[in-house]
């Protein structure tokens, strides 16, 4: 199935649509998982605009995090495919679709 040229034009402007610091910063207090995913995309890019957006959320943020800490995460990606396949590391589609047919 295919997306349509009207419904690909209206995701192409809601991705081109920058949010605020402030609506990062309400959509984050009142539980919405889209800002938040959002939110922490902007933490984990390189680009310094990016950055620079991440900490004015995170700033904003922390005084309502009451006894919560901050952590972080990293590492390689691992991949488990039905309990059989294995995978580590970063790896193309293709070798994702192969490790998946395999797998089934």
């Amino acid at each position: 199935e295919t997306t349509s040229k009207a419904s690909a034009e209206k995701i192409k402007k809601s991705r081109a649509r920058q949010n605020s610091v402030n609506e990062f910063v309400t959509g984050v207090l009142n539980g919405n998982i889209t800002f938040l995913s959002k939110a922490i995309t902007l933490v984990e890019s390189t680009n310094i605009k990016h950055q620079q957006k991440a900490i004015e959320i995170l700033n904003c943020c922390l005084p309502h995090a009451n006894k919560s800490v901050r952590i972080g995460i990293t590492g390689v990606p691992f991949y488990v495919f039905n309990e059989k396949i294995f995978i580590s590391g970063a790896q193309t589609v293709k070798a994702l679709e192969e490790a998946i047919e395999k797998a089934e």
